[in-house]
């Protein structure tokens, strides 16, 4: 049930063209974390499972 809602929101997050949602579909950080040194984690091998 959990992973239904927050699956929910991210996907609302997208369709309304948030920058939260263009960040997540992107695979990077949400929450203002920097990313040119220090975001290895999120940019190595990003899934295919991309919310549209």
């Amino acid at each position: 049930v959990l992973r239904r809602e927050v699956r929910l929101a991210a996907k609302r997050l997208v369709e309304i063209q948030a920058l939260r949602g263009k960040r997540r579909n992107a695979g990077l950080p949400t929450r203002g974390q920097r990313t040119q040194t220090n975001a290895h984690t999120a940019k190595r091998g990003k899934s295919s499972t991309k919310f549209k």
